[in-house]
């Protein structure tokens, strides 16, 4: 009787979310795109009989051994904390962090270039391994068409699916469960979570609050990472409503717009990627890296990046000091750019952001940019040459020897902390009543000559697979 109440409140969930559209949209948090992926009714069963697997959470899947394993984990709760091991034994980890795939011949070319800008990220931030798999791999997920969105948690051995039906077929869902292949649960159900959310029962039908069930630190271990409301495993505000009102509130509002709208993986999904998988094994250096950075399989610190798009960027040592050490770019296309000109056509952004690529890191008092004690001028005559003109017309000089004068001190600062990302989630369009006062510099509002100083607009291939795939320009 309970399963059917469940299947009769999941369908109800399913009306709810497709009561605008079936078209999947940006605006969408990732558990309505799987929700509204699914064509089938099945897809929303907690037990499948025939298959002998269990589904949760709207795609998770667990064989009936794991389910039953982690059911026992979740009652003995932290009583068993100290016997656990640091990997979950109903989370298996890819054998020597290779993960074969098998792309079925279900995908659309473009489709198939979402595939594979997801799997390029996991290669990117972490040290797993994505590789087409071969005829000796037992052990490969195998990505393919299907009722819906789903994945098996971790590595269960053989060749394991990846539903991605239709509506699955977007760069962000397939992040999300190859997560779920790799050994992520979702965010919500962490040990911590009701120090960060509040899960809404009323808004709940009875029938499907198992879905909100918050796990012990018997079944999952966060490494040390923090709560992370831009995870790309974390649901929307709506998930599992029956009514349209809210099921999952944040107790940080600034980011209740944020959850379930994460593009890709975050800065805190890849450092528990890396943490998990011991990244770091094979380095010497295996101390802490500044800022709650995390040391890579390159055995270098990354810290948190600038937004969404550009999630890591290697840690600083902290201060300005000038000199080369700390004549860096602060673009990773700056090389790029430079090669095609830009630092004589775009001085005023090229020379202060991409110092190292237009090679003035000779020039000394190259700190930092902004205010502060790195920003004076280096010759007692630039305020004379400012007044003639010279910070236009002898940019390469002026902007690096004479920036108080050329008014490069003025401090253009973000009031909150997260403007980044919600700029980098389109949200000084969406929201410019808050943003454009308070996300000043993410939303390039500093000043009338803000569009003087932007960045070169890049045409760069995107996915490491685009020369392949024949989608240059």
């Amino acid at each position: 009787m309970a399963l059917v109440r469940a299947c009769v409140s999941l369908l109800l969930i399913a009306l709810f979310y497709n009561y605008a559209t079936v078209q999947v949209s940006a605006d969408f948090a990732i558990d309505q795109v799987i929700s509204e992926a699914a064509n089938s009714s099945r897809e929303f069963q907690m037990y499948d009989s025939s298959a002998g697997e269990v589904k949760v959470e709207l795609d998770m899947l667990f064989t009936r051994e794991q389910w039953e394993e982690l059911v026992r984990l979740n009652r003995t709760g932290d009583s068993q904390r100290k016997r656990r091991k640091a990997t979950r034994p109903i989370y298996r980890r890819w054998t020597n962090n290779i993960v074969p795939y098998q792309l079925r011949n279900d995908f659309t070319s473009g489709q198939r270039s979402q595939v594979y800008a997801a799997i390029n990220d996991w290669n990117r931030y972490t040290c797993l391994t994505f590789r087409a798999a071969g005829a000796g791999d037992r052990n490969k997920i195998v990505l393919g068409n299907g009722g819906g969105c789903s994945s098996y948690v971790g590595m269960i051995g053989g060749a394991q699916y990846v539903s991605l039906a239709p509506g699955c077929r977007i760069k962000r869902i397939i992040v999300h469960e190859i997560g779920h292949a790799v050994g992520f649960q979702h965010e919500q159900t962490r040990p911590d979570r009701d120090n960060y959310v509040y899960i809404i029962d009323s808004n709940i039908p009875s029938g499907v609050r198992y879905n909100f069930q918050r796990y012990t630190r018997a079944v999952v271990n966060d490494y040390g990472v923090p709560y992370d409301y831009t995870s790309v495993m974390h649901y929307g505000a709506y998930a599992f409503s029956s009514n349209g009102r809210m099921t999952i509130r944040t107790k940080d509002r600034n980011y209740q717009h944020v959850i379930g709208k994460s593009p890709g993986l975050s800065f805190r999904d890849i450092k528990l990627a890396n943490l998990m998988y011991q990244c770091d094994s094979k380095c010497s250096t295996r101390g802490a890296c500044p800022s709650g950075g995390y040391r890579a399989k390159d055995c270098k610190c990354y810290c948190r990046g600038s937004s969404p798009s550009n999630p890591i960027k290697l840690c600083s040592g902290g201060g300005g000091g000038g000199g080369k050490k700390d004549c860096v770019d602060d673009n990773s296309s700056c090389p790029t750019w430079a090669q095609k000109g830009e630092c004589k056509k775009n001085p005023k952004y090229m020379l202060v952001h991409c110092k190292k690529s237009c090679k003035k890191c000779g020039d000394g008092g190259g700190g930092g940019g902004g205010g502060g004690k790195g920003c004076v001028d280096e010759n007692k005559l630039c305020a004379t040459w400012a007044g003639k003109g010279e910070c236009d017309k002898n940019p390469a000089y002026m902007l690096l020897k004479c920036k108080k004068s050329c008014k490069q001190c003025q401090k253009c600062d973000d009031k909150n902390s997260h403007c980044s990302y919600w700029a980098g989630i389109g949200e000084c369009k969406k929201n410019p009543a808050y943003m454009n006062p308070n996300c000043k510099k993410s939303c390039n509002k500093c000043d009338a000559k803000t569009e003087d100083t932007k960045a070169p607009e890049p045409c760069i291939d995107e996915n490491s697979q685009c020369s392949n795939l024949g989608l240059k320009e």
